[in-house]
């Protein structure tokens, strides 16, 4: 789903390219493609864990597309459920040609 190399964080916009990474935690990385933009109409996110990758919706946490490993799915849900409006934003920004910014990461969680 994504290139192994990670200098697609790097990309420019515009001409169907670009990724803006938002927030990285545990591993994970959140990102809006831009490429995308048009191709879909429900605002999603990208989450990378090791070599897993997942399109999930912002509005419900639903995976679209790809897979994370349980424990990864659940951290994603937990950031979304905290920064739905952030992410809604983003995807927003991104639709309009704009870079969205950074989005603070899930911090202290205690283990269960």
């Amino acid at each position: 789903m994504w290139p192994r190399d990670w200098a697609w964080f790097c990309a420019p916009l515009g001409a169907g390219g670009g990724v803006a990474e938002l927030a990285r935690f545990y591993g994970i990385v959140i990102a809006v493609f831009f490429r995308e933009l048009g191709q879909h109409n429900r605002p999603h996110v990208h989450a990378q864990y090791a070599e897993h990758a997942a399109s999930i919706a912002i509005v419900d946490g639903e995976v679209l597309a790809g897979g994370l490993p349980r424990p990864a799915l659940r951290l994603v849900r937990e950031w979304l459920d905290l920064r739905r409006e952030e992410a809604a934003a983003a995807w927003e920004a991104a639709c309009e040609g704009r870079r969205p910014g950074k989005i603070r990461p899930l911090r202290g969680r205690r283990r269960k």
